[in-house]
């Protein structure tokens, strides 16, 4: 400026202060390179929001403080920690609703926008249902700003009750109306939005003779009206919400009145329209006419036909369609003789309905014609036939044929337990098999068959021929027995049954033995016993034997077979007698010998194994001075023989035998001599008996 002096020197501070500025000049040329904004001030910023354009929402009626919810971060990143960002809603909150907060978070300031707390004026959908805020974001540091667009959605809340237009209906009826019949359509209206919109219609009055569609308002009949009973029905439709029905019940709806008129009808009686006679072909059809009755609006309705003339014996009856058809059948009631009535029926019919009192229609007069066909018979009296019991379902039987041959006629089986198995044509006359056929179970057969034009029948008779088509059957699932060893050859062993369904050569039955290895046995062929084919010995042959036995038919064309298992045990017969090991003993004991002391041991076998061997002496020890264990054979001193008297042998020779309880052993005999020198062992003979 004038009047100051040169400036001074530039010094370490004044190089500081002057690269600041080209610092930040340098930032703010690059802020203006990158950054996107509408202003000329937002190209020379640093700031920007993550997205120029922000959809918000928020539920009407929000409370105060209530924050628009956003699914993306509302905002702008800190890029300098000097940085101190305000938020502020510049336009679209012309009725001061909202409220812009900043909140740092990080490197982050969010964007929060929320209702205000001291403003009385809520967010309403119904009025406005949407936003637009222009948000400005101030940096007071630096100076900078940036600019962004928020869109506020106003979420509908189910706020509002659904209203009638017209509030109140009045309308007039027939007391003839039938069910279902329309009344009128009531309407109403739900400004909310959505699911929040639909709602249900419901008589709030009790009605059983009018019932409300829920969702298209029709209103219609659901019982008969009766303007005498009735004449007028005063309701209320109530229109609920049927979100808030969910929670609250019907009190969150509205209502509107329902006035229904009911008006008489003029009565008038029934009329029968129109008969149809149908041409009968046989005495066993149950249809001969058909007639309809008009009433005088569908209300009424008609009770009954009756035959009040022409059918004295009661030959036919006059039966309604089917439920709530004013058509009516004229049937026979039971069978009637055509032959006393050449000339047919002619019955006169009256109808009435269900009104009080009731109202009948004029007499209508129905001709019933009489039967065309009565001399038809068939051209045999009888059928009499034969078929296999192989014949599978379809099978030709037989072929019935009437004399003369009639248009339209049919043949019928009449049911019985024996037609069960076959059926026929009903326009050929053909017989065939419906089930297979077993001469076991059934092997005659009567049939009835009759035709649609006459009361005449004729029997079939068929015989079933049997076939060879069951196998034999063993009595037993197996066979099990057991025999004595030594027992002659052919001695019976064990027996086999076995039963055939069929009959004749195709159930006659033999027997085999099926072992490929041969077996001492064999079978009779035709009763099944069992025999043995040689002598069997316990202990020198196989003691189980398994047979497989066949039992085969004489069937034709092919034979059946059936195999099963025997089981036979030999048993073993105590028929050997016991052999001693050792023979003719010899040997000799001191005088001086002590009592008990052991002389020799007898040993014998039994190859039988049956009982347990005992030995016993058999002479040789009359003085006693021995002793023989029954059990182990062993000999032993009985006496001192130093005390026997004077004279007594010097020498005893024992004769000694076995015994298995049945069978005694070949005696052997033990030598023994006393002697006053060194006594000599006992010496035996080795018989060999363990090495058979």
């Amino acid at each position: 400026m004038p009047g100051e002096g040169p400036p001074a020197a530039p010094g370490p501070a004044m190089e500081i202060n002057t690269r600041r500025p080209l610092m930040r000049f340098a930032l703010c040329l690059m802020a203006f390179l990158a950054c996107e904004g509408t202003s000329e001030k937002d190209h020379m910023s640093l700031l920007h929001f993550t997205y120029p354009l922000y959809n918000t929402t928020i539920y009407e009626n929000a409370a105060p403080k209530t924050y628009v919810e956003s699914y993306v971060k509302m905002g702008m990143y800190i890029i300098d920690p000097a940085w101190n960002i305000k938020y502020r809603i510049a336009s679209g909150d012309t009725s001061s609703l909202f409220k812009a907060e900043e909140h740092t978070v990080g490197n982050f300031c969010f964007l929060r926008i929320r209702t205000k707390s001291g403003n009385t004026a809520q967010l309403n959908r119904e009025v406005k249902d949407k936003y637009t805020l222009i948000i400005q974001a101030v940096e007071k540091t630096f100076a900078y700003e940036a600019w962004a667009k928020v869109m506020v959605y106003i979420l509908d809340r189910n706020d509002l009750k659904p209203l009638f237009s017209p509030p109140s209906y009045k309308v007039t009826i027939q007391e003839d109306a039938p069910l279902k019949t329309m009344v009128t359509v009531v309407s109403a209206t739900d400004a909310d939005v959505g699911q929040n919109a639909l709602f249900y219609y419901a008589l709030n009055t009790k009605s059983q003779w009018l019932t409300i569609h829920p969702t298209s308002g029709v209103v219609m009949t659901a019982a008969k009206l009766n303007a005498t009973h009735r004449g007028k029905h005063q309701l209320q439709v109530l229109a609920v919400d049927r979100m808030r029905k969910i929670s609250e019940g019907k009190g969150f709806g509205n209502l509107a009145d329902l006035t229904v008129q009911v008006e008489p009808s003029a009565r008038k009686p029934p009329v029968i329209t129109s008969v149809m006679v149908k041409a009968s072909h046989s005495a066993e059809d149950l249809l001969y006419a058909t007639l309809s009755v008009e009433t005088d609006g569908p209300g009424a309705g008609i009770d009954s036909v009756d035959i009040v003339d022409g059918d004295p014996q009661k030959n036919f009856k006059s039966i309604r369609s089917y439920v709530g058809s004013n058509e009516f059948m004229i049937v026979s009631a039971k069978e009637i003789n055509w032959h006393d009535y050449p000339h047919g029926f002619n019955l006169s019919l009256k109808a009435k309905d269900k009104s009080k009192p009731p109202l009948f229609s004029q007499i209508a007069v129905v001709q019933i014609p009489p039967l065309k066909y009565t001399s038809v018979r068939f051209e045999k009296n009888a059928y009499q036939v034969q078929i296999s019991e192989f014949s599978p379902p379809g099978s030709h039987v037989v072929m019935v044929k009437t004399i003369p041959v009639l248009p339209n006629l049919k043949y019928i089986l009449k049911p019985t337990s024996d037609s069960k198995k076959f059926k026929i044509n009903p326009q050929s006359g053909l017989i065939t098999t419906a089930r297979q056929i077993d001469f076991q179970e059934q092997s005659h057969f009567n049939l009835e068959v009759t035709t649609s034009h006459s009361s005449v029948s004729v029997t079939i008779v068929i015989d079933v021929i049997d076939c060879n088509n069951h196998a034999p059957r063993f009595t037993q699932p197996s066979y099990h027995g057991s025999f004595d060893e030594n027992l002659p050859a052919g001695t019976s062993v064990l027996s086999v049954k076995a039963i055939d369904s069929d009959s004749e050569e195709n159930g006659f039955v033999t027997y085999s033995i099926a072992n490929q290895r041969t077996v001492p046995f064999v079978i009779d062929p035709f009763s099944g016993v069992i025999s043995t084919s040689k002598l069997m010995d316990y202990e020198l042959m196989q003691r189980w034997y398994h047979l497989r036995v066949w039992a085969s038919d004489w069937g034709s064309p092919f034979r059946h077979q059936t195999e099963v298992y025997v089981s036979l045990i030999l048993s073993n017969v105590n028929d050997n007698m016991p052999e001693f090991e050792k023979i003719n003993c010899n040997g000799s004991i001191s005088w001086d010998l002590p009592i008990g002391h052991s002389v020799a041991t007898m040993s014998a076998i039994d190859i039988d194994e049956l009982q347990h061997i005992k030995y016993e002496i058999m002479s040789g020890n009359e003085e006693q001075v021995f002793n023989l264990d029954p059990i182990s054979g062993v000999i032993s001193l009985r006496a001192f023989l130093r005390d026997l008297r004077a004279g007594l042998p010097t020498f005893y020779s024992l004769k000694i035998t076995a015994t298995d309880g049945d069978n005694y052993a070949f005696p052997t005999y033990v030598n023994i001599s006393v002697v006053n020198s060194t006594p000599v062992p006992i010496q035996c003979e080795e018989t060999g008996v363990l090495k058979k």
